[in-house]
């Protein structure tokens, strides 16, 4: 284990979160790594020993006009970095929203030093800040619509089957649930009948997701979009992306009730195109099933969002080629590259899987076919405990950039939230963020999200 002293400091969960990254995801307690970490506030520097087997590494660090807990996080990642022989392609950053934070670093010294202070100070390796930038000069267009509109975000919980890598508040309708699809669709549309338009901002993008929307039927469709024209101004509406994931749930009459009710974005989700790493995942369908769903939807002219996961149990660069190849193929709009996240509430998390940890080579192989079939990056957050530790990014083509991932991940745009496990976000005038959280419980839900519209407008008029 590593023994972490503190000389009186108290540790921050940023200087846990970059020990963890450095050690493999692992807690210092639960390392095989058998050490002492001692840190210490200086008062113009901070200082970091580390001692494994009778050896006594120093690193003192001058804060050079930064806080105490950014100057610890550096100290540690050097040292570490050192005595480990291990570096992080995003250095220190252990935040899931680098382009925003870069933003603020330009605003307050300008680009070049802002530049200097995340390659010299924080680590950050050249190709990831040159990413981070190119993306933010990307979204300065969507980025204007800061301080005029705000984003709603629905939430469907219900999947055909819990996928493996899956944290979200969902249920899967394999399993016999005590509640059904109707009774949670009742509440949730008494939840948005229930708001009472306090928000000063207008709606400029509404997000259906979960989960897998697409398990309802059309008349449920149907009805959830009667409520939410009903309510919602559909005036100032740039976009309605809806999450059809699964491909196994694509079918015409899916697809003509969503062109009905005016959705203009469809999420099809396949993560590979390898059918037995399909089948270990806990996914219901085929390579197949994803061409004809594509195919299918084509015809009804629907902007096409896409994703794929690098780091899946099983899978080789050969395996992650053949599926990126075939999408490109396919040419959807939009296509988000992800790296695997071992996430708290997964079953990946709580196994012991054979992950492939090669993904430097692969997430650059899969960049570089995008970019070579005129894809462009157009936004990027983090996870914690990402293989590698790198990151999500999404890539578009054609001007088609999804505004409500640009923005929900900007942090400085409210979000309107609606159902079991939905995360409401309002921003004060000072930049600060606070969240309220549908509850992920669902017999609580149905019997309290009365609640929650009187949470989300005491804290947005608090604001």
């Amino acid at each position: 284990m590593i023994k972490i002293i503190t000389d009186g400091l108290e540790l921050h969960p940023s200087h846990e979160n970059i020990i963890s990254a450095l050690i493999g995801h692992k807690k210092p307690e639960d390392s095989n790594i058998d050490a002492e970490l001692m840190l210490s506030d200086l008062g113009e520097t901070v200082k970091a020993t580390w001692i494994s087997k009778g050896k006594k590494s120093e690193l003192v660090y001058q804060k050079n006009n930064l806080d105490t807990i950014a100057s610890i996080k550096i100290a540690i990642y050097r040292l570490l970095s050192h005595c480990l022989n291990n570096t992080l392609p995003w250095g220190t950053l252990t935040g899931i929203r680098p382009v925003r934070y870069l933003e603020q670093n330009i605003e307050k010294y300008g680009e070049s030093k802002a530049r200097r202070l995340f390659l010299d100070e924080f680590g950050v390796r050249e190709d990831k800040l040159n990413l981070a930038i190119e993306i933010l000069n990307h979204q300065k267009p969507i980025l204007d619509y800061r301080g005029k509109y705000h984003l709603i975000y629905i939430h469907i919980p219900f999947c055909p089957t819990r996928c493996k890598y899956c944290s979200f508040s969902v249920m899967s309708l394999d399993k016999k649930l005590k509640h059904g699809v109707d009774e949670y669709l009742d509440s949730l549309i008494e939840e948005i009948n229930s708001y009472d338009d306090f928000m000063a901002t207008k709606p400029i993008s509404i997000y259906i997701g979960g989960g897998t929307p697409s398990v309802l039927s059309p008349v449920q469709i149907k009805r959830l979009f009667c409520a939410i024209k009903s309510k919602f101004s559909m005036e100032t509406i740039k976009e309605i992306t809806f999450e059809a994931g699964r491909p196994d749930t694509i079918d015409e009459e899916l697809l003509d009730a969503l062109k009905s009710v005016g959705v203009t974005r469809l999420s099809i989700n396949p993560q590979s195109m390898k059918d037995d790493t399909l089948k270990s995942i806990g996914r219901l369908h085929s390579a197949d099933d994803i061409l004809r769903a594509f195919n299918l939807t084509r015809k009804y002219d629907f902007i096409i969002n896409t994703d794929i996961i690098l780091g899946l149990e099983g899978e080789n660069m050969a395996d992650v080629e053949n599926t990126i190849d075939q999408l490109i193929k396919l040419d959807p709009n939009n296509i988000t590259v992800h790296s695997l996240a071992l996430k708290s509430g997964s079953i990946y998390k709580n196994e012991e899987i054979d992950i492939n940890k090669n993904i430097e080579e692969i997430y650059n192989m899969v960049s570089n076919k995008l970019i070579q079939n005129k894809y462009k990056p157009y936004y990027l957050y983090r996870q914690k405990r990402q293989i590698g530790e790198e990151d999500n990014v999404g890539y578009q083509k054609g001007d088609s950039d999804n505004i409500f991932n640009v923005l929900s991940m900007d942090d400085t745009v409210d979000v309107l939230a609606f159902g079991m496990g939905a995360v409401s976000k309002f921003v004060d005038h000072n930049g600060k963020v606070e969240h309220v959280f549908g509850y992920r419980d669902i017999i609580y839900y149905l019997e309290h999200f009365y609640d929650l519209n009187d949470k989300k407008k005491q804290l947005y008029l608090n604001k």
